[in-house]
């Protein structure tokens, strides 16, 4: 694994983060994708366009549209495992709701691979009740936050990707 992300990955992890489960309330504001961006063009002798075009972008389409466009090949399943180290940083700092967390992470299982799409099976896993949509199946909030954590767990090899804008 690398020690790094690519730009393209980069760009991938703020696509999820801004888009997944509501774009008007993102899990991570624009702001931080600009601090990224304006990082990158302060330490580029010759930026490339895309990299100029999002530090002056502030519209939110305008963002993403350029994000979308970052050059290099994607890999969904780094940017979201990463994306899933960032989410659990906020489930341990409460800063994200149980049904958010669980409606997020149900987005998010398509780009995992298949080990941890399997885990939906699991009548205990975060996946399984947000397949079901219904955390009324777990019979209490610490089963649900235990599936959560274990699940998580699977992605704690991610953090260190996290950028450092967020």
């Amino acid at each position: 694994m690398s020690a790094t992300l690519s730009y393209r990955e980069t760009a991938d992890f703020f696509l999820l983060a801004m888009e997944t489960c509501c774009r008007s309330s993102p899990l991570v504001p624009r702001e931080s994708v600009i601090r990224w961006i304006d990082n990158i063009v302060a330490s580029t002798t010759v930026p490339q366009k895309w990299m100029l075009d999002l530090s002056i972008s502030k519209n939110l389409d305008d963002i993403l549209s350029i994000l979308r466009k970052v050059p290099g090949k994607s890999q969904p399943f780094v940017a979201t495992s990463v994306f899933i180290a960032y989410l659990h940083r906020l489930w341990v700092h409460y800063k994200i709701e149980c049904d958010r967390m669980c409606y997020v992470l149900f987005d998010c299982a398509d780009y995992v691979g298949p080990e941890h799409q399997n885990a939906a099976a699991n009548p205990d896993s975060v996946l399984s009740y947000c397949v079901t949509s219904d955390l009324a199946a777990a019979e209490t909030q610490v089963e649900v936050d235990t599936a959560i954590e274990e699940f998580c767990q699977n992605f704690t090899a991610f953090r260190h990707l996290i950028p450092k804008e967020v």
